[in-house]
């Protein structure tokens, strides 16, 4: 009975210290578990966020156009002369005037458009459509990508700005008190584009009559390896014809016109797949065929004669024109002073740095933000 008990006794001792040994052993391992995935777990919890580099390309300008109260140099108006709109063009948007359904400002003179050459007075633009069967149709294994790229996103150019922003108030105060007449003071902020291709910005200002204005032409900012200052810009005197029959009429350059876009329906995302040209194209050509005939023909003679209106440059009572076309080196946060018999222009520059509109923290709350490798700076080459 003895010898029994202590062989029971015995093979539970070495159960228990083979479970004792098992049990120190996945205690180790877990330990070492733990420590090897806590650090990862540290890192990812306490990765900083990724900070986005502003745009270093960015400035703020501001320009006074004004005529003076006679011509002190006794000089005489040219004779010869080109008056013309620049293709490259836009207009400046006023924040304050009343919007349509698609966001942009309503009245002429506002709305904002780059003109490129050959641009045909109709453009369709491409429906983003988002086909319903592209998730439903993946297989066992198959995973969508649906990781959303971030992107920076900062505020409108060439938008007008408040007085208060302005720096040359008081500069305009000066000249009003000297008796010149400022007919143009404004600001507004831009990229430069890295190319040199800044586009010019229509100018219409002063004194109107019958459409046209005392001072019309453009200007523009631009940088290719340093800043520069160009202007194209005409002043009229307008003849007073309520004394009679004018004696000279001139031709003047019609005004530079946006092409009409044409709104894609929402109804043909059922019908036409993501890219697809060829269907968008054929939509509106049988969508144009099922027109009725007289209506086809009367929208093709307003669309005719809309055309050759513009084409053609209207005569005006004009009795002198003065041409300033000045093309001039730059520098920041100078102030520059351009004179002219009839008129002159103050203009400055200065570097400036946009508000991102869309912060990291907004946008990816809780994870990493993943970042195009084209967003986080703004490299330019030097162009001569």
């Amino acid at each position: 009975m003895a010898t029994n008990r202590h062989h029971r006794e015995r093979n539970r001792g070495a159960t228990i210290g083979f479970c004792s040994l098992m049990i120190s052993m996945a205690i180790s391992i877990l330990t070492a578990v733990l420590i090897s995935i806590v650090p990862a777990i540290n890192a990812y919890a306490e990765e900083p966020p990724q900070e986005i580099e502003a745009p270093n390309n960015w400035y703020q300008v501001e320009v006074i156009l004004f005529t003076q109260n006679g011509n002190t140099g006794g000089e005489t108006p040219p004779q010869d002369y080109d008056l013309s709109f620049p293709e490259n063009w836009l207009e400046l948007i006023d924040p304050n005037m009343p919007l349509e359904e698609d966001g942009f400002p309503l009245a002429q003179g506002s709305l904002l458009y780059e003109s490129a050459p050959g641009t045909s007075l109709r453009t369709i633009p491409m429906a983003v459509v988002t086909d319903p069967l592209a998730n439903n149709g993946l297989s066992t294994g198959q995973t969508a990508d649906t990781e959303e790229q971030y992107t920076p996103q900062y505020q409108a150019p060439f938008v007008l700005l408040d007085k208060e922003f302005r720096d040359l108030n008081d500069s305009a105060a000066a000249l009003d008190r000297r008796q010149y007449n400022v007919v143009f003071h404004e600001a507004w902020r831009f990229a430069a584009d890295e190319n040199g291709a800044d586009p010019w910005v229509l100018i219409k200002t002063g004194q109107s009559f019958e459409g046209r204005f005392q001072l019309e032409g453009s200007l523009r900012f631009y940088k290719s390896r340093f800043l520069h200052f160009q202007s194209d810009l005409w002043l009229l005197q307008f003849a007073n014809t309520k004394t009679g029959e004018p004696s000279r009429l001139i031709e003047l350059p019609a005004f530079p016109v946006a092409p009409e876009v044409m709104a894609v329906p929402e109804a043909i995302g059922d019908e036409i797949k993501v890219g697809d040209e060829a269907a968008l194209e054929e939509y509106f050509l049988d969508s144009t065929a099922a027109l009725d005939t007289r209506a086809q023909s009367a929208l093709l003679e307003d669309s005719e004669a809309a055309a050759h209106d513009q084409s053609q440059a209207k005569k005006y009572p004009v009795e002198s024109v003065w041409v300033l076309k000045k093309s001039k080196r730059i520098e920041e946060q100078t102030i520059y002073y351009i004179d002219h018999p009839e008129m002159g222009i103050m203009l400055t520059i200065k570097p400036f740095t946009p508000d991102l509109l869309n912060p990291p923290e907004e946008v990816f709350p809780q994870g990493i933000i993943p970042l195009p490798q084209s967003s986080v700076s703004n490299k330019t080459s030097p162009q001569d």
